[in-house]
């Protein structure tokens, strides 16, 4: 089984003098089991997948910070903009023969700090020709509509095989 860790950081007051305690909670399970434990920062990565898998590149979208100040990277590029984030998701997974295939996000690490977020993991499509996967790490804000997609850094491992064809 993977194993995730949650890390929570807060500022304690009174006893602790204002200092800062850290928490910490290991999991070994997935995303979707995680969900229980609701977790915010970790509800809109299983929003996100859920949305994915049904097809529903905004209803993914929704949990980035709808932002000119959004800042995604990937494949030595960086896309600046809500706007601009969501069109190259569009071309990339939407365009004329893509396929956006059943993402899930494994390899799961929280920090936690009052209202910022770091995750790290690793993401997987499972699409019919082939199984892109690769490692993201993410920046959250707590935002006034919940946490949001600040800055995604995402990186693809080398291409994997083509899947053979069932017969």
């Amino acid at each position: 089984m993977k194993r995730v860790w949650i890390v929570g950081v807060f500022v304690a007051g009174g006893l602790f003098g204002g200092g800062f305690v850290a928490v910490s909670h290991e999991f070994n399970r997935s995303i979707s089991s995680l969900v229980s434990y609701k977790t915010p920062v970790l509800r809109v990565l299983a929003d996100q997948a859920d949305a994915w898998n049904r097809g529903d590149l905004d209803g993914f979208m929704a949990g980035y910070l709808n932002s000119p100040d959004l800042t995604f990277r990937s494949g030595g590029t960086v896309t600046k903009g809500y706007d601009e984030t969501l069109a190259r998701y569009r071309k990339k997974y939407q365009a004329a023969g893509a396929e956006m295939g059943k993402l899930t996000f494994d390899d799961l690490a929280v920090k936690q700090f009052d209202r910022a977020a770091v995750v790290t993991g690793r993401w997987t499509l499972d699409r019919a020709a082939d199984t892109p996967t690769g490692l993201f790490t993410l920046r959250l804000e707590l935002t006034p509509d919940g946490w949001k997609i600040v800055d995604d850094h995402t990186s693809a491992a080398d291409p994997t095989p083509q899947k053979l064809e069932k017969k």
